[in-house]
């Protein structure tokens, strides 16, 4: 909570998809509406991120700048693949004008 108002936790389930959906709620409480499911960004360095996102809907980005490479992350067929996230407005600009706005 150091550096996020919110998300979801291990101790929340051993299942990612029911993780993300109670990221997604607690998300929802703070903003007292619902988000269309591919306006939730899940971004991650391992497969179980991209499939989790893809298993609530959510707007899947894979980064490799963990334990999988990006050959191996695309695999996955995340909607949106980087090396890193290092340069800000590329991606930025790449994620934005495809998330839904409620």
């Amino acid at each position: 909570m150091r550096f996020f108002k919110f998300g979801g936790y291990s101790n929340d389930s051993e299942d990612r998809p029911e993780v993300l959906r109670k990221a997604v709620a607690r998300g929802e409480a703070i903003i007292h509406q619902k988000v269309p499911a591919r306006g939730v960004i899940v971004v991650g360095d391992n497969f179980r991120d991209i499939l989790g996102g893809q298993a609530i809907g959510a707007t899947s980005v894979g980064v490799a700048t963990g334990p999988m490479n990006y050959e191996s992350l695309a695999g996955y067929k995340p909607d949106f693949l980087f090396h890193d996230l290092s340069h800000t407005d590329d991606v930025l600009g790449k994620l934005l004008p495809h998330v839904p706005q409620h």
